[in-house]
């Protein structure tokens, strides 16, 4: 009888397999209602019927007739599953001994062995679980092989949770042993509704202090309608809660521009200030947060931005509004066919960006920038425009040098006190121009703690005297006294009996019995104990490097602590956008893992276990 092909697509695989004419045990017949009808291929005149979704009947036979074809099929059976959960892998191997061509083996991978390499696809290319079932994703798996069996989601969601459980182990482990960190709290939109919020620690390098580590503590999304009160419960739960860390051990958090509220709500809360915040626990706050720090580079880039919009020049105005103008076109038209009229794009992306594109505007030779300006059908500027353009970038290319030291990776916090110290000089240099005045207030008003010694600015005169560079030379003359007080403070609370301070050459009663002898100053020899000594023979050392410090050990713990916390913030571009389908913890646990081993060179252990109990990411 014909074969019926159209039912056939119809029945259940191992239906169609017992009834394949290649192989199978049994020949289709008929249907007979809801019933197939087929024959014995060992005993035609046998005629079997079954169900169309039980194939129970047909084996049944063969078990009780055929008992050695039944045991030749189910042994068959089992080989093609086993296959089928198999990848074959063609790997070439070179023998250096032999210069013949390469022998080529097989090897057979386990399907379950498929779990790492798509996680590190995910977690390497920032790629959502989605993925997995895109078609052009599933294509190129089979396209590599077709027998592959994709593991589950389930699989794939675990081994994350695993390695990100595993990471937080290595990190708690990692903090047991530090002094000191700083933690840094910043935020970035990931769409029109929600925000991406990082915390990172930082710390120095207890072996080499120009080295400088970090690692990403959590990664969150938030709805921007949340409000800052989540945040801070982020900070909370994920440095004191997680991670178990000592308020102690935290030297400050350190915010952006983008946290002005949330970075109140943390000065106040570690203060025990809070005055009108009632929705605010301040004897939690109090408790939990350490002091708060803003990026100097944030205020200083926010002057830049901001004091120079605010001067009342229509020349001024106009140039920049020029100037806009032409960087809007040059990068919508990146090329002109004349070479002598080309002026390169510029993407004004920051501050910094729009300064260096104004230098290269003014760098442009004269007779150029008309026929340039022609090319973009712009008027040309005015040699008023270009005095205006040119004070400005002269003003401004002291805080641009100021900003791009701080965003240097050999800067450190102690660099902070001189360096606005010195920008303050170099602009009140500057006779009777209006944009400078406008910058120096700023400059007092943002660092008006800096400028009055006032007590807010102990920690950056604490940093900069520990700083081996600096140490009390920055210090104006009347204030000497006052700086050196307050380091010494430090240093008797810092100071450790276990610590082996550097110790006076001469016994004290030696020197004491010798100033008498000449009618010299007692007091100024008569050390009363091996803090104060050390300070004052750090205070005459005339060696700058941070070698050093491996002299003065006090110091060197003073400065570890002190220099600990960022100038600026390290930011990262990374993209998250695609995210939008993937749970919370899964896209936190993917983002986290993603930042903290994309730029370093220990690449991700992806075989690791993890040996703590397993709970939900949170």
């Amino acid at each position: 009888m014909e074969f019926l092909k159209l039912p056939m697509l119809q029945l259940p695989p191992n239906l169609r397999k017992l009834l394949d004419k290649n192989g199978g045990l049994y020949s289709f017949h008929k249907f007979q209602e809801d019933k197939i009808v087929a024959k014995c291929n060992l005993c035609p005149n046998k005629v079997i019927k079954c169900s169309i979704t039980v194939s129970s009947n047909l084996l049944s036979h063969y078990k009780t007739v055929h008992p050695h074809q039944y045991k030749a099929w189910m042994d068959k059976k089992q080989q093609t599953i086993m296959t089928r959960n198999q990848l074959l892998v063609t790997t070439k191997r070179k023998y250096f001994t032999d210069p013949k061509p390469n022998k080529i083996e097989e090897e057979t991978i386990s399907h379950k062995n498929l779990v790492i390499p798509i996680t590190k696809f995910l977690i390497s290319t920032s790629s959502p679980m989605s993925i997995l079932q895109d078609a052009t994703f599933l294509d190129l798996v089979k396209c590599l092989n077709p027998t592959a069996i994709l593991p589950k989601e389930s699989l794939i969601k675990t081994k994350i949770e695993t390695l990100r459980h595993s990471l937080v182990s290595e990190l708690k482990d990692t903090f047991a042993q530090l002094d000191f960190l700083c933690v840094t709290a910043d935020s970035s939109e990931t769409s029109t509704s929600t925000q991406l919020v990082k915390i990172t620690a930082h710390w120095l390098s207890s072996s080499d202090l120009t080295k400088r580590d970090s690692a990403v503590l959590a990664v969150r999304r938030f709805n921007k309608h949340q409000g800052r009160h989540e945040i801070l419960g982020l900070i909370s739960s994920t440095l004191f809660h997680e991670y178990g860390l000592d308020k102690d051990k935290i030297v400050c958090i350190m915010t952006g521009s983008n946290w002005l509220k949330c970075g109140e709500n943390l000065s106040y809360g570690y203060q025990g200030q809070d005055q009108g915040h009632g929705d605010i626990d301040t004897d939690i706050q109090h408790k939990i947060h350490p002091p708060h720090l803003q990026f100097v580079s944030d205020t200083l880039t926010r002057i830049a931005e901001e004091e120079p919009t605010k001067i009342s020049d229509p020349v001024f105005h106009s140039a920049f509004t020029k100037f806009s103008t032409l960087c809007t076109l040059a990068s919508s038209k990146p090329f002109l066919d004349n070479p002598k009229i080309f002026f390169p794009p510029h993407q004004i992306s920051d501050w910094t960006s729009k300064f260096d594109a104004i230098a290269a505007l003014l760098s442009t030779k004269a007779d150029s920038l008309p026929e340039i300006c022609h090319a973009f059908n712009l008027p040309n500027f005015t040699p008023e425009e270009i005095a205006s353009l040119s004070r400005y970038s002269s003003i401004l290319s002291h805080l641009h040098s100021t900003i791009t030291n701080f965003h240097s990776s050999e800067t450190y916090f102690g660099d902070v006190f001189p360096e606005i110290l010195r920008l303050h000089v170099k602009l009140t240099d500057i006779p009777n121009d209006p944009l400078a005045t406008r910058i120096i207030s700023a400059l007092q008003t943002k660092f008006g703690p800096l400028f009055e010694f006032s007590p807010k600015s102990e920690f950056f005169i604490v940093a900069s005297i520990a700083h081996p560079f600096f140490k009390t030379r920055w210090i104006p003359s009347h204030r000497m006294d006052q700086c050196k007080q307050i380091f010494y403070k430090v240093a008797l609370e810092m100071g450790d009996k276990n610590l082996e301070y550097s110790q006076p050459r001469i016994h004290d009663e030696i020197v004491s019995k010798k100033a008498k002898r000449f009618g010299f100053d007692e007091d100024a020899h008569n050390l009363k104990n091996p803090v104060e000594l050390e300070c004052l023979k750090y205070y005459e050392e005339k060696r700058t490097d941070f070698h050093i410090l491996d002299e003065y050990p006090l110091i060197r713990r003073i400065f570890r602590k002190y220099n600990t916390p960022l100038t600026s913030n390290p930011e990262e571009s990374r993209s998250f956008n695609r995210f939008n389908d993937d749970d919370d913890a899964l896209f936190e646990a993917i983002a986290m893992l993603k930042i903290n081993f994309s730029d370093t060179i220990n690449d991700l252990d992806y075989s690791a276990q993890c040996n703590i109990k397993l709970e939900p990411i949170s």
